[in-house]
């Protein structure tokens, strides 16, 4: 047996014999001293792809990186994924927490800023209240002493003391308003929130066909540095539809603290008033005011002469100021109907509309000044002594209730035919 060292490599699968062999002989590829290479072959195999064991090599280690370059996306993709999540959670959780230390920390400072203000007026309101008591306590003791031997002398005594006594109660009235409006404050409430409050709690069971609004539309006029607005607008419709507009009222709230240095007056505000009038087409203006509380000639309902259409009410007669211009507007609706019947007809019209101007300007000052006058008498015995002070307060809601009623009656029984005869 021989080894055979010579052979020519035909194709992947052939091999040809450069010697003679015998059965038996060997091929010994690690030991071949000639190798001879058909290149064309070969080459010929691999163009056309005829290598199969290239080509499954190929194929599989293709595979497998695309498996290793998918896994790895996949894991970058999740694992960025995660953090980002991770990320989001925590941020969600931290801004959680701040917003609830915000939230508790405005409670707290809240809280106590009333409760500042609380304890400062009712140690104010506790002195005068002492005071008020020390006073009626030497009264009270002075009237024992004296009331045998010194009848004169003791009624001179008594209304001295009745007025020190009316004193102190002014004092501690205007503390626990003072208190009150501190409170308000604290809390957000302020004139205008409870004039908003005291028209809802009327709109209840009435007002159907009118409207309450805040003023929200700044106006700004050629030649104004900046723009204006008033704090509420009340309007009143032909129908609970509001299908028409018969009557616009343009308002503004004014207050001041009752220990303020620098007092406004009303007249302050006029003319910005009747300017926001104007802008919102508005029929009338009402300046709901706490203003002036002191003064001598204050009244509850006082037309400005200066300016058309303008009234200053006090805040618990704005409702009865509104039911008025609201009972206007209805006969006026009422006229208009009456009148496009007449107009029909041939009738002249104009006289009717200048009666009904004339009647319900007279009637609203004859409103104003029954009140002022019942008002004014009521403030002089309210001075005069204390103990009155529960019917005087009852006789001020049964005249207001008169008047409105005595108001309301006029206005509806306003009858053209007496006009066209």
């Amino acid at each position: 047996m021989s080894k055979i060292k010579k052979v020519k490599i035909l194709s992947s699968h052939e091999l040809e014999l450069l010697e003679d062999c015998s059965k038996g002989d060997v091929i010994d590829l690690k030991n071949l001293d000639q190798i001879q290479l058909d290149l064309g072959i070969i080459e010929k195999e691999i163009k056309e792809g005829k290598d199969a064991v290239y080509q499954s090599l190929l194929k599989k280690e293709k595979e497998r990186l695309e498996t290793e370059l998918t896994l790895k996306l996949e894991s970058a993709h999740s694992e960025k994924l995660n953090k980002k999540e991770q990320e989001l959670i925590k941020q969600e959780a931290e801004f959680s927490a701040y917003k609830k230390q915000v939230a508790s920390e405005k409670e707290n400072e809240v809280l106590k800023i009333k409760q500042t203000l609380m304890a400062e007026f009712n140690e104010k309101l506790n002195e005068k209240e002492k005071e008020l008591t020390k006073e009626k306590t030497d009264f009270a003791n002075y009237k024992t002493q004296v009331e045998e031997k010194h009848a004169l002398a003791l009624q001179v005594k008594e209304l001295e003391l009745n007025e020190q006594i009316i004193q102190k109660q002014i004092e501690i009235d205007n503390l626990k308003r003072e208190q009150s409006l501190a409170s308000v404050k604290v809390i957000g409430e302020n004139l205008e929130k409870w004039c908003a409050e005291e028209y809802q709690k009327y709109a209840i069971q009435g007002f159907q066909n009118c409207t309450w609004e805040k003023d929200n539309d700044v106006i700004k006029w050629a030649g104004e540095a900046s723009g204006t607005k008033a704090d509420f607008i009340f309007k009143v419709f032909n129908n609970e539809k509001k299908e028409k507009l018969m009557t616009t009222v343009v308002m503004d709230m004014k207050s001041e603290a009752l220990v303020s240095k620098t007092k406004n007056k009303n007249s302050d505000h006029y003319k910005k008033l009747d300017l926001d009038r104007q802008k919102k087409k508005g029929d009338y203006a009402l300046l709901v005011s706490e203003l002036e509380l002191s003064s001598d000639n204050d009244s509850p309902i006082k037309k400005v002469q200066e300016y058309n259409n303008m009234y200053v009410v006090r805040p618990q007669y704005m409702m009865l100021f509104l039911s008025i211009i609201t009972t206007i507007s209805e006969k006026n609706k009422e006229l208009h109907e009456e009148i496009a019947a007449l107009k029909l007809k041939g009738e002249d019209t104009t006289k009717i509309f200048e009666a009904f101007d004339s009647f319900k300007n007279e009637t609203l000052k004859i409103a104003i000044d029954i009140l002022d006058k019942h008002l004014s008498d009521i403030e002089t015995k309210t001075r005069t002594i204390q103990k009155s002070t529960e019917s005087i307060l009852k006789s001020t809601e049964t005249i207001t209730k008169i008047i409105k009623d005595n108001i309301i009656y006029r206005l509806e029984n306003f009858n053209i035919q007496n006009i066209l005869k």
